[in-house]
């Protein structure tokens, strides 16, 4: 199961765009943080219409696509983006929770480079033991 363009950017104020990253995060105040994540909920809501639980445990690999050629710290990226879309995808149905029991692996990949359209791409498997 594939979710694609999931956004690297949320609006933190009307009309201010902020970036899904470890950097941000921490430093934002708790209100900023549940807008961000509610806004994330209602486009995970949007996209996993219709689409069935997967059996569990799970194996999610993020493909980070970013906006330029900067050096980055890919698990920088990765980690909110993980945190953001995994309390999203619980709250949107799709999984039963976001614990180790389920979700058993998490990686991250580099996607290169989309100046249009930087997003993350969820690949949802079955992790095998």
């Amino acid at each position: 199961m594939i979710i694609d363009d999931i956004p690297l950017r949320l609006y933190a104020t009307k009309n201010k765009l902020k970036p899904l990253n470890l950097n941000f995060y921490r430093n934002c105040h708790f209100q900023v943080n549940n807008k961000m994540k509610h806004q994330m909920h209602c486009i995970l809501t949007e996209k996993c219409r219709g689409m069935k639980a997967p059996p569990l445990p799970l194996e999610f690999t993020y493909t980070i696509f970013r906006r330029d050629k900067r050096k980055v710290d890919l698990s920088n990226i990765g980690s909110v983006v993980d945190k953001f879309v995994a309390d999203g995808l619980v709250l949107a149905g799709l999984i039963p929770d976001d614990n180790v029991r389920v979700i058993k692996k998490v990686s991250y990949i580099d996607g290169g480079i989309d100046r249009e359209n930087p997003r993350a791409r969820l690949e949802i498997k079955h992790y095998n033991i």
